[in-house]
């Protein structure tokens, strides 16, 4: 059998971009009214580009987990999990990030 096995490596690199970008969403940057800018989700495109969907899932739960103490919602963990799966699975399929950030990016800010 041909059994994929967790690379340690890149679990611990996954844990650090997700504790990272914990930090990160707990402090969103306020623009106007009560729009806020979240930088944190960087480091989960970052980890979706370099180690792909299963390994950016992680990096996701842990950034929208700042997110979700910050604004006290649920749908965080919806949004930027499927995000990151998304730009994951399109990286291996050969299609660049920036091409597909812009659609994720909209689905995400639809809260």
């Amino acid at each position: 059998m041909n059994k994929k096995s967790i690379n340690p490596q890149h679990l611990i690199l996954a844990l650090v971009l997700g504790v990272i970008g914990f930090i990160v969403n707990c402090y969103p940057i306020p623009i106007f009214a009560n729009v806020q800018l979240v930088m944190g989700n960087t480091f989960t495109v970052v980890s979706a580009v370099i180690l792909g969907p299963w390994y950016a899932l992680l990096t996701a739960v842990f950034s929208a987990t700042g997110l979700m103490v910050t604004w006290g919602s649920p749908h965080v963990y919806l949004l930027f999990c499927i995000e990151a799966v998304f730009i994951g699975f399109i990286r291996r399929k050969g299609v660049y990030p920036y091409t597909a950030v812009p659609f994720t990016g909209y689905l995400s800010e639809c809260h």
